[in-house]
């Protein structure tokens, strides 16, 4: 989830820097004033009659409105990230599972005390006796 957040806040970064340049160049080219033939906005030819500024103005709504567009998105998928629980069913099985491997392994533990400490030398002594017949 912190890769696509961090990949589209890059993206939303290189796009304000490449802004930033065809503004620096636009400006560079004709001194803020006049017409300047950019290339920017090539399938309109009304674009190519606006002064400098008047393009700049507008590329820069553009790239605002797109870039509103893109963190909302962006965050609507955050959110929905977020707020997925899909995941949970399967921890809570694996708690459990492993609160019943311990379980398991106490009882095995406590079986083997039983029987080694108690159960197995009276079955010893018991058998000893039955073959120890006298009589």
């Amino acid at each position: 989830m912190k890769k696509i957040i961090n990949e589209n806040i890059i993206e939303a970064q290189i796009k304000l820097v490449k802004l930033n340049e065809d503004v620096i160049s636009i400006l560079k080219k004709n001194d803020g004033e006049g017409y300047v033939d950019t290339g920017m906005f090539p399938e309109q030819d009304s674009y190519d009659k606006m002064n400098t500024i008047e393009k700049l103005k507008y590329k820069i709504k553009e790239w605002k409105f797109k870039t509103v567009r893109n963190l909302k998105t962006l965050f609507t998928r955050t959110r929905v990230i977020l707020a997925d629980q899909s995941g949970q069913g399967a921890l809570d099985q694996v708690v459990s599972i492993l609160i019943s491997i311990v379980l398991g392994a106490l009882l095995l533990a406590g079986l083997y005390a039983l029987f080694a400490d108690t159960l197995l030398p009276l079955i010893q002594e018991r058998v000893m006796d039955i073959f120890d017949y006298a009589g």
